[in-house]
Parts: structure tokens; sequence; C-alpha cells
């Protein structure tokens, strides 16, 4: 499920959130607890008026997992503060290294279970060596099911 944020259509996220296995493959979404892997989400800015404006702002990805049941929630990791770069308008796990939002997950960080990932990103603004503020554009995404197992 996606919810966009605030403007409308401003910010578009994809429906999904990926997870990778540590050499950037693909994962099959039943991962090993001892074993690393990697997540990742992908946005797009649409609309003119802040496509103008990138690289006058930055972004944070930040990655949840919710457990089924009663089961624990976690932080998973936080991709940010990066700066926009003027002419990328998509940001993903595989971007030039200046829109990445590829976080590592260290083995052990999540407990046997099934969990639903969920991903926020929001912005703000200011240039590179100044003050930043907080600016209202925020998406979110959560969807993708992972299995954790011995």
């Amino acid at each position: 499920m996606v919810a966009r944020g605030e403007p409308e259509q401003a910010i578009r996220p994809t429906d999904s959130i990926k997870v990778f296995d540590p050499q950037g493959q693909p994962s099959e979404l039943i991962i090993r607890r001892s074993d690393d892997f990697q997540v990742a989400m992908e946005f797009e800015i649409l609309t003119p008026l802040l496509r103008a404006f990138l690289g006058s702002f930055s972004y944070q990805v930040k990655y949840f997992a919710e457990g089924f049941g009663p089961g624990p929630e976690y932080v998973l990791g936080v991709a940010g503060w990066l700066q926009t770069a003027p002419g990328q308008s998509i940001y993903n796990g595989t971007s030039p290294p200046n829109a990445k939002t590829l976080v590592q997950v260290n083995r052990n960080t999540l407990d046997v279970g099934v969990y639903r990932l969920a991903a926020m990103v929001t912005f703000r603004a200011g240039c590179p060596g100044q003050p930043t503020r907080p600016i209202p554009l925020t998406a979110f995404v959560e969807g993708t099911v992972i299995e954790i197992y011995n």
C-alpha cells in the first residue's frame, strides 16, 4: 500500500520496498537470521517546481519492520540526510551515490518471525553548508513481507 504525502502528486514512491542480499542481488524474501541484507525504496520528484529546486533540499529515508501478530517493531536503518542533485529526479537503491536510498541491515537485527517492511521519506530545505529546515513533503510505502528464520 502506498500513502503519498502532501502536496498531492509532488512525489511518487514505488509500491514496495526492494530487498537485496549482501551482493546486491534481489532477495527471495526468506532470510536467514545470521545473514545481512539490504533494503531500498524508489521515489520520484514529479512537479516542475520541485524539480527546479533539486540541489537545494535534502532527503532522508527511514526503514521499519513491523512484526505480524504480537511481534516487535524495529527501525532497520536510515539513508540520509542526502542532498538532492540538480537534474536527478529519481532516487533508489541503485542510483548514483548521491541519489541512493539503500540501507544495509546487519545480521541478527530481527528476531525469527514474519515482518511487513515500511519506509518513510522526508525532506529538508537548505543548500549544502547552510542551516536546513523541514518542508511539508513526505511519502510512505509499506507492503513487502519478509520471513526471518534460523
